[in-house]
């Protein structure tokens, strides 16, 4: 690789530290309970004001995402709130079944005074053994027999049950029914959306000691009541020099792709990045060093980092297998 100044330049990746956020249904694999309460998820590349992710290393050390992508304009598009940036990332860790919910797409939540609709891609790490997660219907339903079986708490015996093991991926676009399961540990992409129709919530009740609210008419309306395709990588594995990538989900908001390095050191993976987008990188297996320009650093399971829009390449060298999610902006 050519020795492009990347070190010390508002073009060298930086590392982002997340948020923890509680959820009655978090697990214990994300940190200790904060005033009793489980985490449920860690916000990481977010610009989101209730749970942002932060700047943890390079020049901007400290600041939020969002006021580092206002300065520095890494994001490869315009970021000035925190709704310009489409993307939100999260790990999640539950230890009870998380609610059944549904997201509308864009154009049905502005029609009700949302901002934007919802979808996500779910990629598992280590689920505890017997993991699974509700994905869709099992068989075609009608609006009304949804929401009979939503009053008469039978909606989970219609939902399509799939088993969560490390590596899986669940695409839930726009209208997809679903609810993870005890022990599920994974990674989210999503919209930069918070607009979640809950459906079913196990009997569970709020903080204030009252069930929780159910969004029954509107889940009616936009959940897709037909079985779904088996879940999956949207692309083929194709082999690259040093290992594997594949396209796991790409939708308008973002792109999510899996780069696994083979380690056996020889060559190193070569990370394409462009100036239209930035990459988000979470490093899933292993360890590794990634070099961009004259920057270099090492890097290890959950760390997350953000690398500035720009036309150059990453390189991943490892000595064992290695794993990192990549995203992008949408195409």
């Amino acid at each position: 690789m050519a020795d492009v100044r990347v070190a010390g330049t508002d073009l060298e990746p930086v590392r982002i530290e997340g948020t923890p956020v509680t959820k009655i249904y978090g697990g214990d694999k994300l940190g200790a309970p904060i005033d009793g309460v489980p985490i449920g998820e860690v916000w990481t590349i977010s610009t989101r004001p209730e749970a942002p992710g932060h700047v943890a290393s390079g020049r901007h050390a400290g600041e939020t995402l969002l006021a580092y992508l206002e300065e520095t304009g890494a994001a490869g598009i315009p970021v000035r709130r925190q709704e310009d940036f489409p993307v939100l990332v999260k790990k999640l860790n539950s230890r009870q079944n998380a609610s059944v919910q549904v997201h509308p797409d864009d154009a049905y939540a502005q029609a009700h005074g949302e901002p934007y609709g919802k979808t996500e891609l779910w990629v598992y790490d280590e689920p505890e053994p017997g993991s699974n997660l509700y994905y869709g219907v099992e068989h075609s339903m009608t609006p009304d027999e949804f929401a009979r079986s939503i009053e008469d708490g039978t909606i989970c015996d219609h939902l399509h049950v799939e088993p969560a093991y490390r590596g899986a991926v669940f695409f839930n676009t726009a209208g997809t029914i679903h609810s993870a399961g005890p022990g599920s540990l994974f990674w989210e992409i999503q919209q930069n959306s918070n607009t979640t129709y809950r459906i079913y919530d196990f009997g569970r009740l709020g903080a204030d000691g009252k069930p929780r609210e159910l969004h029954i008419e509107r889940a009616k309306e936009v959940a897709i009541l037909e079985p779904e395709s088996k879940p999956g990588p949207e692309g083929d594995l194709e082999q690259v020099a040093g290992g594997t990538r594949q396209l796991l989900g790409s939708c308008s908001s973002f792109s999510t792709w899996r780069y696994a390095a083979d380690g056996t050191g020889e060559t190193p993976l070569a990370i394409p990045v462009a100036k239209r987008s930035f990459v988000g990188l979470i490093v899933a297996l292993g360890t590794a060093r990634l070099t961009l320009g004259d920057w270099s650093d090492k890097v290890a399971k959950d760390d997350t980092l953000f690398v500035p829009a720009q036309d150059a390449t990453i390189e991943l060298a490892c000595d064992e297998p290695c794993e990192v999610l990549v995203i992008t902006l949408g195409e």
